[in-house]
């Protein structure tokens, strides 16, 4: 068995339905939020996107065995399409909480996430693209407020996020990077990855 969990992320969809082996997963899922993990067998399945009652998208996927991951829903030069990230346990027994960044984002720009605790500031990743999904990074658990940055300057940010101690959280980095885009913005999400056994 494998924990699979959704994420909106695609610009050009509003709320969506999704059906796995036709039965739904949900019937309302809002852009910029994910569903909860659920359990499901190893093995082909039909995926269904579903907007206002019409298909937007569906594909037969293979299911791989004991995993975790999370299907984003993303767009790509407008074209939708469904992006398996997968969600990695292997720092979990660390006793350190660990975040990672996964950038869907239409954006073309080079980007750089700082992290602030108190009166403290770090850069944890730079050079953040499109398509970059970065290595997990160990961090203390505690509240945390993620800023994004292009030059020194913010241009998203996601305060008042809690880590915990062997727990691993994605940041995804969201949206259209078109400074004069007023829909759909880059924006962050921090998402609780699955922690399998080892």
């Amino acid at each position: 068995m494998s924990y699979i969990r959704f994420f909106h992320a695609c610009t050009e969809w509003e709320d969506v339905a999704i059906y796995v082996g036709g039965m739904p997963v949900t019937r309302q899922l809002a852009y910029g939020e994910s569903t909860p993990h659920f359990l499901m067998g190893s093995g082909q399945t039909l995926i269904r996107i579903e907007e206002k009652g019409e298909i937007r998208m569906q594909h037969h996927v293979i299911i791989p065995r004991d995993q975790a991951f999370t299907i984003a829903l993303v767009c790509r030069s407008g074209v939708p399409m469904m992006v398996p990230v997968s969600e990695d346990s292997k720092m979990a027994d660390s006793g350190m909480s660990g975040v990672r960044v996964v950038c869907l984002s239409e954006n073309d720009q080079t980007l750089e996430l700082w992290r602030r605790a108190g009166k403290q500031e770090e850069m944890l990743f730079s050079e953040v693209r499109q398509g970059d999904v970065s290595e997990y990074v160990q961090l203390e658990a505690g509240e945390h407020r993620w800023e994004l940055r292009e030059a020194e300057a913010t241009i998203s940010m996601l305060p008042g996020q809690q880590t915990e101690d062997m727990r691993l959280h994605s940041l995804y980095l969201i949206g259209r990077g078109d400074p004069d885009e007023e829909q759909r913005p880059l924006v962050l999400r921090m998402l609780q990855d699955v922690t399998l056994p080892l």
